[in-house]
């Protein structure tokens, strides 16, 4: 699909969803946070894309698109092909030692 009819067909996801502004802006921010840093964790780099999308970028030149987060660990996975296991214990131990570097 071409970028203008995906930009077209979006609309926001639930997740994306904040009483207001400026906490949608926080929350979103510390989510893109987090996904960057899981992704990476697979050497696949997301950015924010268009308001509530993301551009995925593996190892190939093209970048793919998810249009919420929720369609975005499919195309993580496609493009690290790796599957993302919320469970993973190399995931978790990981995010843990972040938490622990960061004082939490």
């Amino acid at each position: 699909m071409c970028s203008l009819c995906g930009s077209l067909g979006g609309g926001s996801h639930w997740s994306d969803r904040m009483p207001d502004d400026a906490s949608r802006q926080r929350d979103r921010a510390l989510r893109q946070q987090l996904v960057a840093h899981v992704a990476a964790l697979r050497g696949v780099a997301v950015v924010p894309f268009e308001g509530d999308a993301y551009l995925v970028r593996g190892k190939t030149p093209s970048p793919e698109r998810a249009d919420h987060l929720a369609a975005l660990w499919p195309v993580v996975e496609r493009v690290s092909d790796m599957p993302c296991d919320p469970l993973d214990a190399r995931l978790l131990a990981a995010l843990d030692a972040d938490d622990r570097e960061r004082g939490h």
